[in-house]
């Protein structure tokens, strides 16, 4: 899984090529490590899916345009467009359901 800066993230937007996910973190949060962990099995059962992973706390801008509130979060982007998120990553099978209802089926 790829880090992403700020700058990486909004770039990455504003291409708008294919969809992507990221996963906004923060070091600290015991709760972020588990969902990073989760996230990387995920992304391991999706190799279609491109995803990256962002440390909040040196991406305000993102927190400002995507209204971000909670860490972990995944955001979901097709195209340019935030299409979804997902603000509680409960488990890998109901982060592996969110990506597999998010991109039709195609897993």
């Amino acid at each position: 899984m790829i880090e992403l800066t700020e700058e990486d993230l909004i770039r990455k937007v504003g291409e708008r090529e294919g969809e992507f996910a990221v996963l906004v973190y923060t070091p600290l949060c015991g709760t972020c490590k588990l969902a990073l962990r989760m996230f990387g099995i995920v992304s391991e059962a999706i190799p279609g899916m491109a995803v990256y992973q962002c440390n909040i706390n040196f991406a305000p801008m993102a927190v400002r345009t995507w209204n971000l509130t909670t860490v972990p979060s995944v955001l979901l982007f097709n195209e340019g467009q935030l299409i979804d998120r997902l603000n509680r990553i409960q488990s890998v099978d109901a982060l592996f359901r969110f990506f597999k209802r998010e991109t039709n089926g195609d897993t």
